[in-house]
């Protein structure tokens, strides 16, 4: 069963927080910062890397389908050519 916090509560504990942080050392809050922000760069540059990694992945995986696919092209046309020697005006338009 869900609790539920009153407004007077809520208000309470929102003042306690507030106070409690306005007589924190400026030094501390400022460690806190600098820590998040340690945090939240390290990840970005986590996230950028393996986006990095499985975009080269993706791409050396393309090149080499593609590469496949220019394989059997020329093969299907020499096999074409063997058939039909008149078929190379075919193969030139464009």
């Amino acid at each position: 069963m869900a609790h539920v916090i009153s407004a007077k509560s809520l208000l309470k504990r929102t003042n306690t927080m507030i106070n409690l942080l306005a007589n924190l050392d400026p030094m501390t809050v400022t460690t806190a910062l600098v820590g998040g922000m340690g945090a939240l760069s390290t990840a970005v540059v986590h996230l950028y890397k393996s986006q990095f990694t499985l975009q080269k992945d993706v791409n050396d995986k393309i090149s080499r389908e593609l590469a496949e696919c220019k394989d059997d092209r020329r093969s299907l046309w020499q096999a074409v050519l063997k058939i039909d020697p008149s078929a190379e005006e075919l193969r030139n338009i464009k």
